[in-house]
């Protein structure tokens, strides 16, 4: 390499190093769950409120709930999940088991817990855990390839925790291959 080669190297690896870690962190266009106001304290609506994105509710009643809004805290709703499937036109069929997760906070990292439990006794069981991925509508998730897809039921099971293994939502199904 020349001189004039690495005296280019020198001034363009900073810029490199600075793209290559903005690249990693998540945008700043990712969407992020609403705030809500007091009135989602009423009706038992603090169990399933938070006062931080990604966490269950600290709120043991609704007063301490509509006390934490009056100081000028932010209300956000607690991380809640669901199930989806795809089967794709493979053979074997692959069916697609997804679990997805809203009302996180897309700055940080979140594992999931899946098992997938064949009710017939015949088929592939699955435990495993993994990160889950974030959407730009800022909804994350994983998703399972599943090869027994051949008309019987079979229970899906996802456990979500923080960074620090903290349980912060649970969704149990039953799913048809």
């Amino acid at each position: 390499m020349t001189r004039w080669m690495f005296s280019r190297l020198g001034v363009m690896l900073p810029f490199v190093v600075a793209l290559l870690i903005a690249a990693m962190l998540p945008g700043a266009s990712m969407a992020r769950p609403p705030r809500l106001n007091a009135s989602s304290c009423q009706l038992d609506g603090y169990l399933n409120l938070t006062d931080q994105l990604g966490t269950v509710s600290p709120f043991k009643s609704e007063r301490e709930c509509l006390r934490y809004v009056r100081k000028g805290g932010d209300l956000y709703s607690t991380p809640q999940a669901w199930w989806s499937q795809w089967k794709d036109g493979s053979e074997p069929v692959w069916c697609h088991n997804t679990i997805n997760v809203a009302n996180l906070d897309p700055t940080a990292v979140y594992k999931v817990h899946v098992v997938i439990d064949p009710l017939t006794g015949m088929a592939t069981h699955v435990d495993q855990s993994f990160t889950l991925v974030f959407r730009a509508d800022g909804t994350a998730y994983i998703s399972v390839p599943y090869e027994e897809c051949g008309g019987a039921p079979y229970a899906v099971y996802a456990e979500v925790f923080d960074s620090g293994g903290n349980l912060l939502t649970t969704k149990a199904d039953k799913l048809w291959a």
